[in-house]
This record gives structure tokens, sequence and C-alpha cells, in this order.
């Protein structure tokens, strides 16, 4: 360990410096946002195979992910974040 690793305050996993936002960590970050502050940044929809893929993304916490509907069904992805280990997003 060096003098630029750091912990996060909450989980304390180490983190280097510019990974801690208010001391914790982008995965900490993540698994405490409810992801209720969200957007569509886009979606692509065929016809052909009727199906509709929309893109969203958490405006708190910058996690990912995607609702896939063909005919009646909702199919949603797993979370993703460019900055953290997907599996260490806790999923619903």
């Amino acid at each position: 360990m060096t003098d630029e690793d750091l912990f996060c305050n909450h989980c304390g996993g180490e983190a280097w410096e510019y990974e801690l936002h208010d001391g914790k960590c982008v995965s900490c970050i993540v698994n405490d946002c409810h992801h209720s502050n969200f957007d569509e940044v886009d979606s692509e929809r065929s016809y052909k195979n009727n199906f509709l893929i929309i893109n969203y993304v958490c405006m708190d916490c910058e996690v990912c992910w995607t609702i896939t509907h063909k005919l009646d069904n909702g199919i949603k992805s797993m979370y993703h974040h460019e900055n953290c280990n997907d599996d260490d997003i806790y999923q619903e």
C-alpha cells in the first residue's frame, strides 16, 4: 500500500483518492442509490421482430440498465457502471 491508497469510509475497501466521493467508493455510491432519478438515453425499435430496447441511466450515480420489451413481456438487464465491477452492484 502506498500513500495514495485510501479506504472507503462505508465498506472499508481500498480505493485511489480520485475514486472516492465524499469518502465513498463508486460501488457503495451505486449500491446506496435508489435509481429513482433516471432518464431514458436512447431506444432501439424493431417492428419486424416486435421488440423495443430502452436504455436508461441514473442521473445520481450513473449506473445504466436496459429494458427489453418483446410483445407484452419486459426483460430488465443487470445494472452496469463504467467505473465499478458489475458483480459489486446489488441487483434487484
